[in-house]
């Protein structure tokens, strides 16, 4: 017997209990047919022994006539139904639906589809500074520890961040649907690579569940390059590489290196240089073009050459390739009269559908429209 209570006092005397440590429950109150009902299951108490108790307690119109009831041990009640919790390390590996990697100088990019249904531990541990952006797709929860400790707790959202620094102990565990994420793999020595100066080691400060639009977008874009499989889409997911590497650089380095980040120069380039390049460039339009070659004819790393050629040019290596492609491929359509399969494959596209979709979103129409109309209207090159 634990005490003696009253009908307006239950809930005070039990939570009493509990504060003192004699009785750790959980339970409802239902009031009806003129009885408060209290059940419950005990978690136990201070010395570890398990109870579980049921207490009826009739209500009178008066409360003169209120009774005094005794909690009594009915161990014959069974427990109360409850799903079991999971915590991280009670999950199994993820199982993977889908994965592509790429691998650029200052880091790695993989981008999977995992699904989740049943309870998932991921474990990071790397020689290399670990970034996941959450993409898409359902979580019902996600706990997360970094060396044990901290994390966050909550169900990941569409372009949040989790940042585990080189030779730190990730550990998480989630349930839910099927969702889809990136882990950017920053190589420690990123600050010499960028910034092009003997800097020494990065160091990264952890965040745990951070929005970041900008890497979310940017996640995005590098996916769909890395779909596209081209010659420059290559470039772009190399010019991405770049900008994501120096963003990461200047929100997470523990340095302060924003600043030295926002001037970075580099070399640049000379007019000879420039003119090689645009003419290697439309020279070789219907060839594979890649940007260690175009780097090596100016003499530069790539990341050196990506910051150099946009000073130069006003675009990205990538985007100036296919505005010269494009440009090339309106030349034939306006005057030749072959096939758009065979312009297309003649201006370095890989296919009549490839040369449609880079077309209707630069130009605004089809290449067979372009052409229809150009020749009545006679449209100027742009």
């Amino acid at each position: 017997m634990l005490g003696e209570i009253t009908a307006d006092q239950a809930a005070e005397v039990l939570g009493s209990a509990a504060d003192e440590g004699d009785l750790v429950f959980d339970g409802i109150m239902v009031h009806a047919e003129g009885c408060l009902s209290l059940k419950m299951r005990a978690a136990g108490n201070r010395r570890g022994l398990p109870y579980r108790f049921s207490l009826v307690i009739p209500l009178s119109r008066s409360p003169a006539h209120f009774q005094t009831c005794r909690i009594r041990d009915v161990s014959e009640i069974p427990p109360v139904s409850r799903k079991p919790s999971t915590r991280i390390g009670d999950g199994a590996p993820a199982v993977v639906l889908e994965e592509m990697q790429k691998h650029f100088p200052v880091m790695d990019f993989i981008v999977r589809g995992d699904d989740i249904r049943k309870p998932t531990d991921w474990r990071i541990h790397e020689d290399k500074h670990s970034i996941v952006v959450h993409l898409s797709g359902h979580m019902s929860r996600l706990e997360t520890e970094l060396d044990g400790f901290g994390g966050s707790k909550g169900a990941a959202l569409p372009g949040e961040i989790w940042t585990v620094p080189a030779e730190r102990q990730y550990a998480s565990h989630a349930c839910g649907k099927t969702i889809e994420y990136a882990v950017i793999m920053l190589q420690p020595h990123a600050k010499d690579i960028l910034l092009g100066s003997a800097a020494g080691r990065l160091d990264i400060k952890p965040l745990a569940g951070v929005r970041d639009d900008f890497l979310h977008h940017a996640v995005r874009q590098m996916i769909a390059a890395m779909r596209a499989a081209s010659d420059v889409s290559d470039m772009l997911a190399q010019s991405l590489s770049h900008s994501i590497s120096l963003h990461l650089l200047s929100l997470l380095a523990l340095d302060g290196l924003g600043a030295a980040v926002s001037k970075v120069t580099g070399p640049l380039l000379n007019k000879l240089t420039v003119r090689r390049l645009r003419d290697h460039i439309h020279d070789r339009l219907d060839e594979r073009l890649t940007l260690e070659e175009l780097a090596k004819i100016a003499g530069m790393t790539t990341h050196q050459f990506l910051v150099a050629f946009r000073k130069a040019f006003s675009s990205t290596p990538g985007q100036y390739i296919i505005q010269q492609r494009l440009r090339s491929a309106q030349n034939m359509l306006l005057n030749t009269r072959k096939d758009i399969t065979t312009i297309a494959l003649e201006c370095g596209f890989s296919s009549h559908s490839h040369l449609t979709a880079s077309f209707t979103k630069q130009v605004g129409c089809s290449p067979s429209i372009f052409r229809t109309t150009a020749r009545k209207f006679q449209i100027p090159l742009w």
